[in-house]
């Protein structure tokens, strides 16, 4: 499946002088001037004709005038022969002016028509489209060459419709996930009740193992649902306030003591006690799950160290661990819902496939990033960075 990011920060760009010169606005400005300089063209060609006209007329009325009139009524019949000549000459010009206009609007709908072509079949291909229909989202709308503004709204158009289809695509695998999840511990449980069902004879042993067994599914229900919960947590519940780290992750060390005891696994935490403008509640648990993560994914006797430290821009949390480490092809994955490096290892320990996922939604949310690095010369580094806030700045609250 193609990559969200990926598709819409295709290289579709293009240099400067190319737009310009593909560009419908520029093409329709240089039509305009075109038409306008050959309607002043043909108009004046027109008035050039009528003022030779007007003149010639003029002097043949002069000259009768001279030959026919006496001095005293001269004036009189020269001003009469102007005056008619005058309106004659402005209704010409007048009529010269309405008949270039009409041939420029003509030339220039015939050629705005032609330049919209492109965005008309940009259009009929946009109906076409069935939101309600899958594969339309997925198909690819083509532009015909017209100018880069039609190719940008027809590239516009593909990267909307490519992300409603991965979204949907998103959508219908976490309800697949989440059926095939919820189905696992409800089968086993169903399992358990249907065989203690057909004995006929019950201890007080199979009657303890039974209830152990229901509640040990019915928690991993419950800690899948609440997961799930989590992971659709809007930003405008997150409730700033600062925290120092350095307490947050020793309590969670502490908690987690049992855990790492069974690996023999040592766990560290260097750096400051920082303190940091954030959601108390959510960086616990993600700095929980990702210590548990690096403590039940460690190999026998292994480390695991986190640091914290803090510069003028940043606050930066690392968790490195002794493990077996991910592969590259593993780590653009890691963080996909449901997504497992190791089915059996993963089941084998409970997890659903969720909380790396559930990690990098809590820490967008907070504002910050999160990426894998190799720890050298073995296992895996967590890095978690958060730009540094001041929680004054804020009425509570991260939206």
């Amino acid at each position: 499946m193609m990559n969200k990011n990926n598709y819409e920060n295709k290289s579709y760009d293009g240099s400067f002088s190319k737009k310009i010169k593909n560009s419908i606005v520029v093409k329709l400005m240089v039509t305009i001037i075109i038409i306008f300089i050959g309607m002043m063209t043909l108009s004046n060609f027109m008035i050039n004709i009528c003022v030779n006209n007007y003149f010639q007329e003029f002097d043949v009325e002069i000259e009768n005038i001279f030959q026919t009139a006496n001095h005293d009524d001269l004036y009189l019949l020269i001003n009469e022969a102007q005056v008619k000549s005058t309106l004659e000459f402005r209704l010409y010009i007048i009529l010269i002016m309405l008949f270039t206009v009409l041939i420029g609007c003509f030339f220039l709908y015939f050629i705005i028509s032609h330049m919209m072509k492109p965005l008309k079949s940009l259009a009929e291909q946009v109906s076409e489209i069935d939101i309600h229909n899958i594969e339309d989202l997925n198909r690819e709308i083509v532009a015909i060459k017209g100018g880069y503004e039609i190719e940008d709204l027809a590239h516009t158009f593909n990267v909307t419709l490519k992300k409603l289809y991965l979204d949907y695509e998103s959508q219908k695998k976490f309800s697949s996930n989440v059926a095939h999840e919820l189905r696992t511990p409800l089968a086993v449980l169903y399992s358990k009740i249907d065989v203690f069902g057909k004995k006929s004879e019950r201890n007080i042993e199979e009657y303890e193992e039974l209830i152990t067994s229901l509640k040990f599914n019915i928690e991993r229900l419950a800690d899948l649902v609440s997961k799930i919960l989590l992971l659709t947590k809007k930003s405008n519940n997150i409730k700033l306030r600062n925290v120092y780290l350095k307490d947050i992750v020793e309590e969670i060390v502490f908690d987690l003591e049992g855990t790492a005891g069974e690996k023999s696994v040592t766990v560290t935490i260097t750096g400051d006690n920082i303190s940091m403008c954030t959601d108390d509640g959510l960086i616990q648990r993600v700095l929980f799950n990702l210590i548990e993560n690096a403590i039940k994914y460690n190999v026998n006797n292994g480390k695991v160290n986190i640091n914290l430290s803090k510069n003028d821009t940043d606050t930066i949390i690392e968790i490195s661990d002794t493990g077996i480490g991910i592969t590259d092809e593993h780590k653009e994955k890691v963080f996909d819902i449901f997504y497992r490096v190791e089915q059996s290892r993963n089941r084998a320990l409970g997890g659903y496939g969720i909380g790396l996922a559930l990690v990098e939604s809590i820490v967008k949310v907070l504002g910050g990033k999160i990426f894998i690095r190799d720890n050298k010369p073995q296992g895996t580094i967590f890095v978690l960075s958060f730009q540094n806030i001041d929680s004054k700045m804020y009425s509570g609250s991260l939206n």
